[in-house]
């Protein structure tokens, strides 16, 4: 087993549903290392599955490889081994280079691959971050598709039909190497939350992690750069905030009433909130028909490849728009940083050369009248020091 296992802790969510904020309390603990999302065992762990499309043909390597394994005496175990060594090794190596004992990687859409994780890591702990769907997608909405570009929530079916389901069957098969965290009470309770957290995780005494945003990093790459960055602790207000952006726009209201019918109520209950408080809360009844078809005609399920790779091409243009963005912003902040630096630096030339003249002055007020004029007081100083007859 690899050496990482015991140190390994996995954040697994629908995106958008908080798992930012809860990732910088938790990499505030001196034990903890985290950095943006690793996605780095999604490729492996898809490897062997059927019905996935990429442009070198991923069905007929997985029938390659599948040959392969065949030949081997441990059969498919081989590879799930080479997988748990390539894996193992790179959270060891960036471990390592971190000086940290404990390796946090948050990436959200390892709900897809919670099965293989728990077979690779089975000592590793997984946090399973709980946010009310219909907030997931008020929030997908409102921060990565807008109004101008709805079409594109097709590109998210997955995060908000599959996710649930995922997340919902390894709430049912969870052990005691999985906790579950909702974003309700983290942002409505964050010190008794975070506090659990970290007992169950086994930290040790570290700094107050409720106020995350002490320490001014700049935005990651990946996951949330908006919210969980511009605050410095949870925002209670965050939690109920949906049906006020699900409302903004018709077409919004409508496309929240339609996902939550084809979701499903059984699985809203299994994640634990209420269908009639949510109904009430959306207000879908008085959702505009023509929106409604509307949304309807997006929201179809499942999307095929040529939607799916059209969504892909469209996230790929957004995220390269967000990156282009999150650059100017760290240039703006490093430029902001070499202003207060300078002027610090100015400050503090003032006050050294301010105290150098007290001083002088001080000397000089001290002397007998008839030495004065021996001292070098300065000359900004003499009219004080020996006032005009």
């Amino acid at each position: 087993m690899s050496g990482i296992a015991g140190r390994l802790i996995l954040l697994v969510s629908q995106p958008r549903a908080g798992s930012t904020l809860l990732q910088r309390m938790l990499g505030r603990h001196p034990d903890v290392h985290t950095c943006s999302e690793r996605w780095i065992a999604l490729h492996p762990c898809f490897a062997l599955r059927e019905g996935l499309w990429t442009p070198y043909g991923h069905d007929l390597a997985r029938r390659a490889t599948m040959d392969l394994l065949r030949e081997l005496p441990e059969g498919e175990a081989a590879y799930w081994e080479a997988v748990r060594r390539l894996l193992g090794h790179l959270y060891e190596r960036e471990l390592a280079v971190s000086g940290r004992r404990r390796l946090l990687d948050k990436t959200p859409r390892y709900y897809f691959i919670l099965p293989e994780l728990r077979r690779l890591f089975p000592e590793a702990r997984v946090l399973l971050l709980i946010r009310h769907p219909l907030a997931v997608l008020a929030s997908v909405l409102d921060t990565w598709v807008g109004t101008s570009d709805a079409a594109d929530i097709v590109g998210f079916w997955h995060d908000l039909f599959s996710a649930p389901v995922l997340m919902r069957k390894a709430m049912a098969e969870r052990d005691d190497h999985t906790s579950i965290v909702r974003y309700e009470e983290l942002v409505s309770q964050p010190g008794d939350v975070i506090g659990s957290v970290s007992r169950w995780l086994d930290l040790g005494q570290g700094p107050d992690l409720v106020e995350y945003g002490a320490d001014g990093s700049a935005p990651w790459r990946f996951g949330d750069s908006g919210t969980a960055f511009q605050q410095t602790r949870p925002m209670a207000d965050r939690a109920h905030r949906w049906p006020e952006v699900l409302r903004r726009h018709p077409l919004w209201h409508a496309l929240g009433a339609v996902y939550l019918d084809r979701l499903g109520d059984d699985v809203l209950r299994a994640l634990g909130y209420d269908v009639g408080e949510t109904r009430d809360l959306l207000g879908a009844e008085a959702v505009e028909e023509s929106a409604r078809r509307a949304a309807a005609a997006l929201l179809t399920e499942p999307p095929s490849p040529d939607v799916m790779r059209r969504a892909a091409a469209a996230a790929h243009e957004r995220a390269s728009r967000l990156d282009q963005a999150a650059a100017e912003r760290l240039a703006i902040i490093e430029e902001q940083r070499s202003a207060i630096a300078a002027f610090e630096a100015a400050v503090a030339g003032r006050d050294a050369e301010i105290a150098r003249l007290q001083h002088a002055l001080d000397e000089a007020t001290a002397m007998p009248a008839g030495d004065r004029d021996k001292t070098a007081v300065p000359p900004v100083w003499r009219s004080v020091a020996r006032p005009k007859p």
